[in-house]
């Protein structure tokens, strides 16, 4: 049982590093530099929506984009913090440590889980993605309270 929640673990995290991976790697599309140019102009407080208006461009738009692209990030980010977690989750469930590696399995797909949600307003198919992948890390830390300690 031990080891069906370790390869789980593992299955779950290398789902979120894929993930991350695509997104990160989607920062080289043309359309993606734009906004991260107009996220650096939003933050500098210089004077972006005389620009924005003189480029044609809805200020208003560009903040709701702007905060989709700073969570999008901040998701990604997270997705990769959460395959660590599920890494030393796995190792815990090894250990037999059943109660620690299930808090640390379910924390680790809730807060990507939780993110998704959040942005799931904007775009559905990010919550789809994210439970797809964090689905190994639900199932292996309900597992893990299974486990129990080797008699000695």
């Amino acid at each position: 049982m031990r080891i069906l929640v370790f390869l789980l673990a593992l299955l779950g995290g290398l789902a979120c590093v894929g993930v991350g991976f695509l997104w990160k790697s989607a920062e080289k599309d043309p359309k993606v530099k734009e906004a991260r140019e107009w996220v650096d102009k939003v933050e500098s407080g210089s004077d972006w929506e005389k620009q924005a208006r003189a480029e044609g461009r809805d200020p208003d738009k560009i903040r709701e984009a702007v905060g989709y692209f700073r969570q999008l990030l901040l998701l990604t980010n997270v997705l990769f913090g959460a395959a660590a977690l599920a890494v030393i989750g796995g190792l815990f469930a090894l250990d037999r440590r059943g109660l620690i590696a299930g808090l640390l399995l379910l924390v680790a797909a809730a807060v990507p889980l939780y993110l998704a949600w959040r942005l799931a307003s904007i775009e559905e198919r990010i919550l789809t993605i994210v439970g797809v992948a964090t689905s190994p890390l639900v199932l292996s830390g309900l597992l893990s309270f299974l486990l129990r300690r080797k008699p000695t």
